[in-house]
């Protein structure tokens, strides 16, 4: 493989001749023909090369200059600096104060990427898709909708410049992957429990985030961002708060009688840990030691390697356990508004979001809509809730399972649940 590779070289510096130097380029003549040419950007790598033809050495650096957009076009084409270019598309946008602040931190990570990868690229007309290309490529081991929301401002801004300006539209089909690209993994009600059951033996730390996200509906950052104020033990509320895109995660929610046991044991490890440390974190979850997680990543990992071993078999992630409210709905056929409401979804429907009253919100003075609210998610979703979920139940992915694999396994998963 390393022979063919340095044959290509050879072969390639056989065909092209360099002709002159340039601060910013350099400009080769293929032995080939006489009137092809090529223009290489100084420390540009092997991307931002271009062909074209000219008769003589003199049209052909004329020509090099316009090729490589270093002077003004003489097509319909502007010369446009990158910044102005994701500075007027961002104008021409209709995004919210958090979607803006996305939106400029992608832009500014790819600006330091770029400066870094290729300095002399500085406005549009320098854009090539192999740019995209390799810049989608540091997002290796991330899932496509991370892709998908990091590489947004590029590829809106090159649909925008194409729209508005004649460019090409560099970022069209760039096959980052669908939205749904396969089903998500079914989190059964009975296998939540069944993992917090184990939880609360073998990881006690953890069983508080798997019955809030499984049992609750709440996402891993929210979950992460609980904390003691926003928990009232007595009441059996939370208040989930943020500074997020979508302003319907803000609710306040009646949580089911295994959640607030979870949290109960979480309280008692926190009064526990008073004598020994001086300053104690406010959040609900917190590591073995009592610090909290101050990375994502660290409680996804120990979560999964958690699930790991409570079933080998298990194809869950850590942010699957909150596909277990919406699955147990649809199946129970009790999916509705006030289920949407409950999990923090947007309004689907101009009637959801404009005649049905808000129920998750905290109405400022108004202690009774709350708890008029609160008794509704009581009728409809956590009492439906508490009905259907005995723990203890053997998982229902294991009764599933081909006879091999499910006798191990569930071995492994009745101890636990015992």
């Amino acid at each position: 493989m390393k022979k063919d590779t340095q044959t290509r070289r050879k072969k390639n510096e056989k065909e092209w001749v360099k002709m002159c130097s340039r601060p910013l380029f350099n400009l080769y003549q293929s032995t080939m023909e006489a009137n092809l040419w090529q223009i290489r950007l100084n420390g540009s790598g092997g991307y931002l090369r271009r062909r074209f033809n000219a008769p003589t050495l003199r049209a052909a650096l004329d020509e090099a200059v316009r090729v490589a957009g270093l002077d003004a076009l003489e097509s319909k084409e502007q010369v446009i600096l990158l910044a102005d270019a994701f500075s007027m598309t961002l104008a021409n946008t209709n995004r919210r104060e958090p979607s803006r602040r996305a939106w400029l931190r992608d832009t500014e990570r790819f600006m330091r990427w770029l400066k870094k990868r290729y300095p002399l690229c500085i406005h549009w007309g320098m854009m090539t898709r192999q740019v995209f290309r390799e810049y989608l490529g540091t997002f290796k081991g991330l899932s496509d909708n991370h892709k998908r929301l990091s590489m947004q401002p590029l590829l809106q801004t090159a649909g925008f410049m194409h729209r508005e300006y004649g460019f090409p539209n560099i970022g069209e089909r760039m096959g980052i992957g669908s939205k749904l690209r396969k089903t998500p993994p079914t989190v059964y009600l009975e296998d939540a429990v069944a993992f917090c059951d184990y939880l609360r033996e073998h990881r006690p730390h953890l069983e508080v985030g798997a019955a809030l996200q499984g049992l609750a509906g709440l996402q891993v950052q929210e979950a992460l961002r609980l904390t003691w104020k926003n928990v009232d033990l007595e009441r059996g509320f939370i208040e989930v708060t943020g500074e997020v895109k979508n302003v319907y995660r803000n609710r306040v929610i009646p949580v089911t009688n295994r959640v607030l046991e979870a949290l109960r044991r979480a309280e008692e490890r926190r009064r526990e840990r008073e004598g020994k440390v001086q300053s104690l974190t406010g959040h609900v979850l917190v590591g073995v030691k009592g610090e909290p997680y101050t990375e994502y990543q660290s409680y996804c990992r120990q979560l999964k390697t958690a699930m790991l071993r409570w079933n080998p078999q298990i194809d869950w992630a850590p942010k699957d356990l909150r596909n277990c409210l919406p699955t147990f709905a649809k199946m129970e056929g009790i999916h509705g508004t006030i289920w949407e409401q409950y999990i923090g979804h947007s309004p689907g429907t101009v009637t959801d979001r404009h005649y049905v009253p808000r129920l998750t919100a905290r109405t400022s003075g108004e202690e009774n809509a709350l708890l008029r609210a609160m008794e509704l998610f009581r009728k409809f979703v956590t009492l439906p809730l508490e009905t259907q979920a005995p723990a203890g139940e053997i998982c229902n992915f294991l009764q599933l399972s081909g006879s091999d694999g499910a006798s191990e396994s569930e071995e492994g998963s009745v101890s636990a649940v015992e």
